[in-house]
C-alpha cells in the first residue's frame, strides 16, 4: 500500500495555544511537546494544550511569560526561561524552582535574562545569557560563570551567549554575538575563526548551532551558514 501523504494542522490561540508567537519547542520521551511562547509555557498532547503562566500571586508560578529557552533533559526534566525570566525548573505539575541573579552573589545566575539552555553529556545544565555569560549549574545550585574578560583559563569573546551545543568530546559549544567559542573538558577555552563570514560584518553573532553525525558543527549567521569540522582546524 502507498505510504500515507503527510499533512499539516495549523494550530493556533483559538486552539489553546497561549501565543502565536513561538520561540522554542521540545518533544520529551514521553511524546508530549512543549512549546515556549511570548505568553507562557504550553504543552501539547495530540489533543489539548496545558498551559503555565506567571502569577503574582503564586511564588512558585512561572517566573516570566517570555519562554524563549527551553530544554527537556536526560531525566525528563523541563527547564526554561526568557527576557527577566531567570532560570525556571519545573519540580512538580504545579510548580517551578527558580534560579535568579543576584548582584551580591556571585555564585547566582549571572543575568535573568536568557538565550539558551542545554544539558551536556554529564548531564549539566549549561544556560546562555545576556551580557552574564555562560553558566554552568553546579550540584549544590550555584552557577560557575564563564564570561568576558576573565582571567585564568580564558575568556569569551563576549559576555552575550545566544546559542549553546554540547558534544560527545564533552566541549561546550557557545555561540555569542562576537563569534564562536568552544569550551573543552579542561576548561579551556578555544577561539574558532570564521574567517569569510566574519569579514562581512564587525560583529558576527551566532545565531543557531546544530551538531552533525560526523561530529562536526553547523554554525548559523546573519551572513551565512558555515561547518566546523570537529578538530575545530577547518572551516567550510
Amino acid at each position: 500500500m502507498p505510504s500515507a501523504q503527510p499533512w499539516f494542522e495549523r494550530l493556533q490561540v483559538a486552539d489553546g495555544l497561549p501565543s502565536s508567537q513561538v520561540y522554542a519547542l521540545r518533544q520529551g520521551k514521553d511524546g508530549f511537546v512543549w512549546i515556549g511562547t511570548r505568553d507562557g509555557l504550553a504543552r501539547y498532547d495530540g489533543v489539548d494544550f496545558r498551559v503555565w503562566r506567571h502569577d503574582p500571586g503564586d511564588s512558585s508560578s512561572l517566573a516570566s511569560n517570555d519562554v524563549s529557552a527551553l530544554l527537556i533533559d536526560s531525566r525528563g526534566r523541563v527547564w526554561c526561561g526568557g527576557e527577566a525570566s531567570g532560570l525556571n525548573e519545573q519540580i512538580s505539575d504545579h510548580a517551578f524552582r527558580h534560579y535568579r541573579h543576584d548582584p551580591d552573589d556571585a555564585h547566582s545566575l549571572g543575568s535573568d535574562d536568557l538565550f539558551s539552555i542545554i544539558e551536556d553529556s554529564e548531564g549539566t545544565i549549561w544556560v546562555g545569557t545576556y551580557m552574564g555569560g555562560l553558566n554552568r549549574l553546579l550540584a549544590d545550585g550555584r552557577f560557575e560563570r564563564i564570561g568576558h574578560p576573565q582571567q585564568g583559563t580564558g575568556s569569551l569573546r563576549s559576555s552575550t551567549v545566544i546559542s549553546l551545543a554540547a558534544d560527545a568530546q564533552g566541549r561546550i559549544w557557545i555561540g555569542t554575538d562576537n563569534g564562536l567559542d568552544v569550551r573543552e573538558r579542561d576548561g579551556r577555552i578555544v577561539h574558532v575563526a570564521l574567517p569569510e563570514l566574519e569579514a562581512r560584518a564587525d560583529r558576527l553573532p551566532i545565531g543557531s548551532l546544530r551538531l552533525q553525525d560526523d561530529g562536526s558543527m553547523l554554525v548559523g549567521t546573519d551572513f551565512g551558514v558555515a561547518r566546523v569540522a570537529a578538530d575545530l582546524k577547518r572551516v567550510d
